[in-house]
């Protein structure tokens, strides 16, 4: 497997884990495996970039309503770049 298709499987999984349908809840305990225990989760869009653990991820969104939340997973997919 090349690393383009290792980032791939592991960008679907970990869209797999964060993504619903109507009725459904995400899978936010898969995360953990994805990740080395001191992994990072860093979004560099925003200024300050938004830095955080697995945990520090999942906590405000399990508090957050789902029907906020849900995304279709095509359109996560489709915006997602390497």
């Amino acid at each position: 497997m090349t690393i383009d298709e290792e980032l791939s499987a592991l960008m679907d999984q970990f869209f797999l884990a964060v993504s619903f349908g109507t009725g459904g809840t995400p899978a936010y305990e898969r995360l953990h495996g994805l990740f080395t225990p001191a992994g990072r989760l860093i979004n560099a869009i925003g200024n300050p970039p938004d830095d955080t653990t697995v945990a520090g991820f999942i906590e405000p969104r399990r508090a957050t309503p789902l029907d906020v939340q849900r995304e279709p997973l095509g359109a996560l997919r489709r915006q997602r770049k390497f």
